[in-house]
């Protein structure tokens, strides 16, 4: 078992998310307690999970491979959300309606529903670095209003050799 994240939304409610691999074969599994930890449910996931949020102790989203998913029963069922636009690697949600994703290519979206619809947040292309090599990853607000996303700018790769040397990245 390999846990990618887990959230304790209050004391006694906690979900974590991960895969278990098997030989060469992985699938993902998410793991809630109502107990504080002492006892844990697995419950299967139909996509491999990469991080939670929490709104409260019922209300959470978890981000996978390949898409977006949200709870209103502390992890123990899972709905599919429409396809997230760019995929992202964290949310964070003011509220039920208004959130925000964090994802590769310089790219961070807002959502006003839920996360049914999605829009580019432009400020975040107009950062310094390559958008190839641009990860947002961080997402915290202290309130609605106020908040840091953070990520980082892996810059290309410096050509050591010649390219008759390397033809087939010339």
């Amino acid at each position: 078992l390999v846990i990618d994240d887990i959230a304790f939304p209050s004391s006694a409610r906690g979900v974590a998310v991960g895969r278990i691999r098997e030989g060469s074969h992985e699938r993902g599994v998410s793991l809630a307690t109502s107990d504080g930890g002492a006892h844990w449910k697995a419950s299967p996931l139909d996509e491999k999970p990469l991080s939670l949020f929490f709104l409260n102790d019922s209300v959470g989203w978890m981000v996978t491979e390949k898409g977006l998913w949200r709870t209103a029963e502390a992890g123990k069922d899972w709905v599919k959300l429409p396809k997230v636009p760019a995929p992202a690697l964290r949310v964070f949600f003011a509220n039920e309606k208004r959130g925000w994703a964090a994802c590769g290519n310089k790219t961070v979206l807002a959502t006003a529903d839920g996360g049914a619809h999605w829009v580019k947040v432009e400020e975040a292309t107009k950062q310094p670095g390559t958008t190839a090599g641009s990860v947002y990853g961080w997402i915290a607000f202290a309130t609605p209003e106020i908040g840091i996303i953070t990520g980082w700018d892996i810059p290309p790769r410096l050509q050591r050799f010649p390219d008759w040397l390397d033809p087939e990245r010339a």
